[in-house]
């Protein structure tokens, strides 16, 4: 169930290859294959608008691998487990379908789907729902969130409510499509009263912001002269609403909801995990990243908007109903890792948070290499120190983050196809 592919070189095949893998029954298989746009691949192919040589490339390539596994080597296989749902489309609508800085419990669906759907959101907005634009200074940015305070700068998207969801269930939110829009910003608030912002604010209080752009389909964009930075786009912010009965939250803190985890490895491709904590399970998104490091720590990526989202929502019922509310966490999964996420709450310090962080994250790992692989418990943690690798996922959205990379590769095929995350 995991199909999952990450960025990688495009490849190349020779026209006999390709012969050899495009048989009709292999390109039905294709056609099949939820993580790609098949009615233009199939279109393409049977127009002869692409040619063969270039038709195996990325994923189409990796699609096929899976149909002749003895020729190509695919890691995971692109996900193949039938047909997707029906297909719901939620435009950028300030006041209606997108709200500045808060997941809303108190306003209406903005749509309801069922397990199984595609939702689509195209042209999401920057922050402060669109204003963040090339050419602001960072006074503007600054006044912009003074002027929203206790609110996120995020442009929040939702809530979407998927059928018959609840509580002990979890949701599997596969990431199919995630085309950024040509322009984005890094930048860190100065200090002035009301902002204290970034990891070190106390250390660069003037502030600054640094626009990029790229063209469509670029793989980098300029940093500076002789720098480049490689594009891979995300969502900071996917989440479900949260645990507890509050009706109005901030988009900042990330949690066992998920919400802000700023986890760059959740690009197209790479499927989500979030437990369901009520009723519908809401759907919030918002923050479309090109690119981040690890700690995010001068309190953005690049920030920027989503050209087109396209993701499979599936639910998972009764998936967690044996499990404590308090292990109930969020966990990504790519082509190569499962990841578990974690978050600790800066109470009554930080140096606390990154502590209860990392606990919680290594008691993530420890129960899902023994509920999922079968290992002792003894055996979990030995294989934690051994081989899984603790991170800092974020240090600039109250709750500090870490996640903990799981090496599918430790695992032999059989063992490692029967892991299932729900």
């Amino acid at each position: 169930m995991f199909g999952c592919s990450e960025h990688e070189d495009h490849r190349r095949a020779d026209d006999a290859l390709t012969e050899h893998l495009a048989t009709p029954k292999r390109l039905d298989r294709l056609a099949r294959t939820d993580t790609l746009d098949t009615d233009g691949v199939k279109q393409a192919w049977e127009g002869r608008r692409i040619s063969r040589r270039n038709f195996l490339v990325s994923s189409s390539a990796m699609a096929l691998a899976a149909a002749a596994p003895s020729i190509l080597t695919m890691p995971v296989a692109a996900y193949d487990g039938g047909s997707a749902g029906s297909a719901t489309t939620i435009e950028s609508i300030p006041g209606e379908t997108v709200r500045i800085g808060q997941f809303r419990m108190d306003v209406p669906d903005v749509a309801s789907v069922e397990s199984g759907a595609i939702v689509r959101f195209p042209n999401t907005l920057t922050h402060f729902l669109g204003a963040l634009q090339p050419g602001l200074t960072i006074q503007q940015i600054a006044q912009l969130r003074l002027d929203n305070p206790g609110k996120g700068p995020h442009s929040i998207i939702g809530p979407v409510a998927v059928r018959g969801a609840k509580l002990g269930d979890m949701l599997e939110v596969r990431f199919r499509k995630l085309i950024p829009i040509d322009f984005g910003a890094n930048f860190h608030n100065p200090l002035v009263p009301g902002i204290r912002t970034g990891a070190l604010p106390d250390e660069f209080p003037a502030g600054q912001v640094i626009f990029f752009n790229w063209e469509e389909g670029s793989k980098n964009t300029q940093f500076r002269p002789g720098v480049k930075i490689p594009l891979a786009p995300f969502q900071g912010t996917f989440g479900l609403a949260p645990r507890g009965t509050q009706t109005v939250v901030s988009s900042v803190p990330p949690g066992q909801h998920a919400g802000n985890i700023d986890l760059r490895e959740m690009v197209a491709g790479s499927r989500l995990f979030v437990p369901v904590w009520r009723d519908g399970a809401r759907i919030f998104t918002g923050d479309s990243h090109v690119a981040q490091g690890d700690g995010e720590v001068n309190l953005t990526a690049i920030e920027s908007a989503m050209r087109e989202i396209e993701v499979q929502v599936v639910l998972h019922q009764g998936a967690l109903a044996a499990v404590a509310e308090d292990d109930r966490w969020p966990m990504v999964e790519t082509a190569t890792h499962w990841i578990c996420v974690a978050e600790g709450v800066p109470v009554p310090d930080q140096a606390t948070a990154f502590r209860s962080a990392f606990i919680r994250a290594l008691h993530n790992v420890i129960n899902f290499l023994s509920t999922k692989a079968g290992l002792t418990r003894d055996d979990a943690y030995a294989l934690s120190s051994i081989a899984v690798s603790f991170r800092i996922t974020q240090v600039v959205d109250v709750n500090i983050g870490v996640h903990a990379m799981i090496p599918k590769s430790l695992f032999d095929e059989d063992l490692r196809q029967s892991i299932q995350v729900a």
